[in-house]
């Protein structure tokens, strides 16, 4: 797709603006011609936002995001670069017919410069211009960047690329994400916006390709840049959420297990469960919580328990109530998410170990449990998967799951024609942008011929639910899934794992206790 890129008066971009275009180049967008506008304007500063800026000047030095990059080493030798003053119209700007001529030939303006654009559709261009857009389409517009949602206390940020145009609801969505919003800092609440929008122009292009769209709605509110007194009651609200955040580690813990449902799942209609209806597995001695109920074969659930001394997890399979170690050789790693594959005869223990290496198959002698051989899945020797979750799904072999650094926001999608690999990315990876569903929640659910996906809703805290999404499409090329609803307990917290059965269904849980002990434990922890 051949591209004008729209840029300020010099080559610059910010961190993440360069990291989405390159993305985007490095899937098929072709930069051939550079626009700078050489006549932007910045609106008057004024006093009664002094306290905004000066928030936002102390916060910028740890931004890595928002440092400049020059755009060059991304453009090609013969790219033609076009300087021109904008025509202005009170506080639009619009681009002059005579440069507008000369962009007959291309399919798209990418918009990285300028102020407010006036007439994007004129542009003589065949998907005309595509811009980030600053703010939540379904209930805040405006400037700043994620400052209104930290205010008003909500869970995540909306990110957006538009196909641009002057009506009320500033045109069509081309791609989305959600980001999440941190009560105690908006230093860091900008950092994971920044972040999460790197993968959506370039899904932005792909949109455009296959004409697709996002449906958004109308803003309900038009915001301005918050005024001193604004800022200072956020500032305050965010030194209320690190007290309490702190009090919280010191002196409340969570205690986790697992616990099976007698009643069927229904995912297009989940019933939330009783606490005092849940059926708790007993933890074996000297072990301080059980989670991750990921496989159920032959009789045995496999869950992850954790050791009170090492604080590493291990994987037990448990029978009639009684809970029997696996031993793996992985010299002690931290351990979790065990999931089984049946494939050409034999049984595979398919464990998370991104605390030991790359995803590996162990080759389950389920008498004795142990490993009779292992495997690392080829093409991933480099990985570090999170809560890998894997399926096959008519012919072809799809591998879910999440890297260390945004486990909690962002979920990979690898495909492969065998367990074994070689596995590659999926075309449309990152195949989820959002803290309420990204990180992976149990194995998928194949039932009455549609597939469903859990994911765990960690926009508040880790493990306070789930969300259920039906996945409308999984091929080596596309993917497409609908958030449906999300899934609590009455009377504890969680579930951030689902399994499944015949005759009801596993999940994991955890309550909360008042302690002096949970700071020191929080500490010792974090030492091992």
């Amino acid at each position: 797709m051949r591209a004008a890129l729209l840029l300020g008066p010099d080559r610059t971009l910010k961190a993440w603006e360069y990291e989405a275009l390159e993305l985007a180049i490095e899937s098929g967008l072709d930069v051939t011609t550079v626009l700078h506008c050489t006549n932007d304007q910045h609106p008057p500063r004024q006093a009664k936002h002094a306290v905004y800026r000066a928030l936002t000047m102390a916060g910028r030095p740890r931004m890595p995001m928002l440092r400049d990059r020059d755009v060059t080493p991304l453009l090609r030798n013969d790219v033609e670069i076009i300087y021109f003053p904008s025509e202005w119209e009170g506080t639009w700007q619009r681009v002059p017919a005579d440069v507008a001529e000369q962009l007959q030939d291309h399919d798209v303006v990418v918009k990285f410069g300028m102020n407010l654009l006036k007439g994007p559709e004129d542009l003589p261009v065949t998907h005309g211009v595509v811009a980030y857009h600053d703010a939540n389409p379904e209930a805040h517009r405006g400037r700043p960047h994620g400052f209104h949602e930290l205010a008003s206390g909500e869970a995540t940020m909306n990110v957006t690329v538009h196909q641009l145009s002057n009506t009320p609801n500033n045109g069509r969505v081309l791609a989305e994400a959600y980001s999440r919003v941190v009560p105690t800092s908006y230093r860091s609440t900008l950092n994971n916006a920044y972040e999460t929008s790197v993968p959506l122009l370039a899904k932005a292009i792909g949109a455009l390709k296959n004409q697709s769209v996002v449906p958004n709605a109308t803003p309900e509110s038009n915001h301005q840049l918050p005024t001193n007194g604004q800022v200072v009651k956020t500032l305050g609200k965010m030194a209320t959420a690190l007290v309490g955040r702190g009090l919280y580690g010191a002196f409340r813990e969570k205690r986790w297990n697992v616990a099976f449902v007698p009643q069927p799942f229904d995912p297009e209609n989940p019933v939330q469960p009783q606490f005092a209806d849940m059926q708790p597995i007993t933890l074996p001695e000297g072990y301080t919580f059980a989670a991750d109920p990921c496989a159920y074969h032959n009789g045995r659930l496999y869950v992850e328990v954790m050791h009170g001394s090492t604080g590493k997890g291990e994987i037990f399979a448990y029978t009639d109530g009684q809970g029997q170690r696996v031993d793996l050789p992985v010299g002690g790693g931290h351990l979790s998410y065990p999931q089984i594959l049946e494939y050409e005869g034999v049984t595979y223990l398919f464990p998370e170990m991104g605390d030991v290496g790359p995803p590996t198959f162990f080759e389950l002698d389920e008498e004795q449990l142990t490993s009779k051989a292992e495997h690392q899945l080829i093409g991933l020797e480099d990985e570090r998967v999170i809560d890998p979750t894997m399926i096959e799904h008519e012919g072809h072999w799809y591998l879910f799951g999440g890297r260390p650094e945004n486990v909690g926001e962002r979920l990979e999608l690898w495909v492969s024609d065998s367990p074994f690999g070689p596995w590659t990315p999926h075309l449309q990876t990152p195949v989820c942008l959002d803290p309420r569903s990204a990180r992976m929640a149990g194995p998928l659910i194949r039932t009455n011929g549609k597939l469903y996906r859990t994911g765990q809703d960690g926009s508040v805290s880790y493990g306070r639910g789930v969300t259920i999404s039906r996945i409308e499409k999984l091929t080596p090329t596309e993917f497409g899934e609908t958030r449906m609803s999300s899934f609590t307990i009455q009377g504890a917290y969680g579930p951030h794992t689902i399994l499944p059965t015949e005759d009801g269904y596993w999940l994991d849980y955890y309550t909360e206790q008042t302690t002096p002990m949970a700071g020191v434990r929080r500490v010792k922890g974090r030492l091992k």
